[in-house]
């Protein structure tokens, strides 16, 4: 990652992804591919796709109750700066 102002605001940092991050991101995204083909196979198609369609349900509800604690015991919003990623 690299972190610097943003030319148009000063006040704001803006985080870009290195080409070193994009590798990473880039084999993650590969040997999760690899474990959920592996995965699928074992489990059958539909079996698996509840699995994850739950999995997503259940990480967007937990992350939806953090955001909101975070926001009463700050009293701010819950804005945050989106990550760009370079090329």
């Amino acid at each position: 990652m690299r972190s610097g102002r943003n030319p148009a605001d000063g006040r704001v940092r803006v985080a870009t992804r290195t080409d070193r991050g994009d590798a990473a991101a880039d084999a993650a995204h590969r040997a999760i591919a690899a474990v959920e083909r592996e995965w699928r196979g074992e489990v059958g198609a539909e079996a698996f796709d509840t699995m994850k369609q739950t999995l997503r349900q259940l990480g967007r509800d937990s992350f939806r109750q953090l955001a909101r604690a975070r926001c009463r015991s700050s009293g701010a919003g819950s804005e945050s700066a989106p990550v760009n990623r370079q090329h």
